[in-house]
């Protein structure tokens, strides 16, 4: 989720995503049905793809946002005018119009302050394959996204299907043949290829089945950097924890293999993701059991401390992990080197001693995104409001960070623990935690439970009244994950007294858990900032925000702010 829009197909990077298809197909249904151009004209004021974009840029009062919050996390804006004038047909979109208009989609929906009802559901087509899509917000200018996807989908094409065979087979203890028995899966920084292998007559029981995992190199910035990150962490994870991950057959973190390309031999893992599982139809003691269970991970990772802010990696033999001097990899800080804007840190031997230094960098990634990124505004009401709220921030960022934990602990995290990252049986036992690619250590304060308890993206639940929901989900899941805790720490004799819990007690209430959530999920802190911080900050003057505008903008030592914001609009 790097500006621009990520389009992913349910043939590549969500294939747990089937129970989407019906409604996608429905609704793409209702749009083919609509008549031709030829037999109605197209609007004058309206773009060929049927969308207003100067309405669109101008302000939301009079205009009805929907944006649907529910589980399938479609992440695509549909704009209807409050006016009773004719919805104009919609005609076929040029692939210029449609960036375009997703580039607009994507910004209006991730920064600006707009008012979304709750729980509407929403379509957007942005081309004609996207009726079975998603929109995803990325920090990547539209241009670069565009090169390296098409520089991906020829990587992807030049990958011999017979050699990834030939390689799993050479790594089994028999040798034994084996073939591809599924659809390859896709991912936003991997391909996966599922391989079965040859059963002899002896065997019994199910056919052996491994994934072979190949990153595909146009999206990683830091490939080897990033691939002997995860091994590591891997390798971490079975020697000190219980959490269960995939086991490693084999690696490769170089091009020096018959392959020609770096890879992970992992165990094929059967079961659903837990992104399908419909946390609010649970009955309560199931969904209070699911989250014991996820707690058990937050627990086991808690009890590893380490003393700064890095990444594990392999040792100068590739076999062992250490935790040296290895910067701590994010999906920022990748495309943002993707799409030419420097990572405020790119030593990769840069470590951090303190949150505050920490927390100091992702927020210089957000300045870097405003003053570098390509078409990181879409007006001047845009550069304005974006810029404000990251000066502003900046403030809060200090006085959110404890003077007790500035210097640690630290704690490993999972980079990426989506509920599509987790793999579950029928009954809802955890079977695997996947891709810990991104994993790093981070301040205590930012070791925090997932966003999605309540079923819904960071955006939604970070707004009301999805953060009340969101924040009594967030109460149960704590109160069954010390329950949980106790039995690790049998001697403490109150709830009071378990490390997690002591800490969490603090770092969990608001705003302070969403600020966490918007360091961890830097691409929406733009919606922490105006939904939460202005919200709980500003009370009954929250809404005179363009008042707040004027007098920043008008203060004599915001010359360079004003200046920056001119810069930004000759861009475009």
């Amino acid at each position: 989720m790097a500006a621009g829009c990520d389009i992913l197909d349910f043939n590549g990077r969500n294939p747990e995503l089937p129970e989407l298809l019906n409604s996608g197909i429905e609704i793409s249904k209702r749009a083919q049905a609509q008549p031709k151009p030829s037999q109605n004209p197209v609007p004058a004021g309206i773009n060929r793809g049927g969308v207003d974009l100067d309405n669109l840029r101008g302000t939301h009062k009079s205009e009805q946002s929907v944006l649907d919050f529910s589980r399938t996390n479609w992440l695509c804006l549909y704009r209807e005018r409050s006016t009773n004038r004719e919805k104009p047909q919609r005609a076929p979109r040029t692939p210029h119009e449609s960036w375009r208009a997703a580039n607009i989609l994507r910004l209006t929906h991730e920064r600006r302050k707009v008012h979304l009802p709750f729980f509407k559901v929403a379509y957007f087509v942005l081309f004609k394959r996207a009726r079975h899509s998603i929109v995803v917000p990325r920090r990547m200018d539209l241009i670069t996204e565009h090169r390296v996807k098409k520089e991906a989908e020829s990587f992807i094409a030049s990958i011999d299907q017979s050699v990834i065979c030939d390689l799993a087979s050479s790594f089994h203890p028999a040798k034994k043949q084996c073939r591809i028995f599924s659809d390859v899966k896709k991912g936003g920084f991997n391909i996966c290829f599922p391989v079965e292998f040859a059963q002899d007559a002896v065997d019994d029981g199910k056919p052996q089945r491994w994934m072979v995992r190949v990153p595909v190199l146009p999206r990683l910035a830091f490939a080897e950097e990033k691939i002997r990150g995860e091994i590591a962490t891997m390798k971490f994870i079975a020697e000190k924890t219980t959490i269960p991950i995939p086991k490693l057959h084999g690696y490769s973190v170089n091009s020096n293999n018959q392959l020609g390309l770096p890879f992970l031999l992992l165990e094929f893992i059967e079961g659903k993701s837990l992104f399908t599982v419909k946390f609010r139809e649970l009955p309560r003691p199931q969904r209070c059991e699911l989250f014991s269970k996820l707690g058990d991970i937050y627990i086991q990772l808690f009890q590893h401390k380490f003393d700064r802010i890095g990444a594990l990696t392999l040792d100068s033999k590739d076999e062992n992990w250490v935790f040296a001097h290895n910067r701590p990899l994010s999906v920022l800080m990748n495309d943002q080197a993707l799409a030419g804007i420097d990572p405020p840190f790119v030593e990769p031997n840069h470590t951090f001693q303190s949150t505050i230094d920490y927390v100091y960098t992702i927020h210089q990634a957000l300045l870097n995104d405003f003053h570098q990124g390509r078409d990181s505004i879409m007006d001047e009401a845009d550069a304005r409001g974006y810029l404000y709220s990251l000066h502003m921030s900046r403030r809060f960022l200090m006085e959110w960070v404890q003077p007790e934990h500035n210097h640690g602990p630290f704690i490993l995290n999972h980079g990426d623990l989506r509920s599509a990252n987790i793999l579950v049986d029928d009954d809802l036992n955890i079977l695997s935690v996947l891709d810990w690619e991104w994993s790093h250590t981070i301040p205590v304060q930012m070791f925090v439970p997932p966003s999605w308890l309540d079923g819904l993206e960071l955006v939604g639940t970070a707004k009301m009244p999805g953060r009340l929901i969101y924040e009594s989900e967030l109460f149960n899941f704590r109160m069954e994950t010390r329950e949980r805790e106790i039995k690790y720490h049998p001697e403490c004799r109150t709830f009071d007294d378990l490390p997690l819990e002591k800490i969490w007690a603090k770092s969990l209430k608001s705003p302070a858990v969403f600020i966490a959530l918007g360091l961890l999920q830097p691409l929406y802190f733009g919606n922490i900032y105006w939904s939460v911080i202005e919200y709980n900050y500003y009370g009954k003057e929250r809404n005179n925000d363009k008042k707040r505008l004027e007098e920043f903008y008008s203060l004599e030592n915001n010359e360079k702010e004003r200046e920056a914001v001119q810069r930004k609009l000759q861009e475009l």
